[in-house]
């Protein structure tokens, strides 16, 4: 991806979904993946002195746990960011478990990889 679709998807991302996050995050089903969808969305979008209303996606940051990540696969979670707006290839990045983690799902996914080596 050049340099200025990284700068600019997540522009547009916050312009097409600007005045209706609710809506857009009452469709996902799954209330887990809900939440890590409005945190990742947050983590990647928001940056201070932005004057977004940032109120659902805060809402839904607050009912964040470590089991959030147990109801819900990467697959899932790559499809739900990309349907939204993220590049595919960016949405498949973005769901891997960061190489600090130490929540249980994570070393889970690391064993399955670690497995196919």
């Amino acid at each position: 991806m050049g340099r200025a679709n990284q700068d600019s998807w997540f522009r547009k991302l916050k312009r097409k979904h600007k005045d209706h996050w609710e809506q857009v995050f009452a469709s996902i089903d799954n209330e887990a993946l809900r939440i890590k969808v409005a945190c990742l969305v947050f983590w990647d979008c928001y940056w201070q002195g932005d004057n977004d209303d940032w109120s659902i996606h805060k809402r839904l940051m607050s009912q964040y746990t470590p089991s959030v990540e147990l109801n819900h696969t990467q697959d899932e979670l790559a499809s739900a960011l990309h349907w939204l707006g993220y590049p595919i290839e960016l949405a498949k990045e973005r769901v891997k478990c960061p190489k600090c983690c130490t929540f249980d799902c994570c070393n889970k996914e690391k064993e399955k990889d670690e497995r196919r080596r």
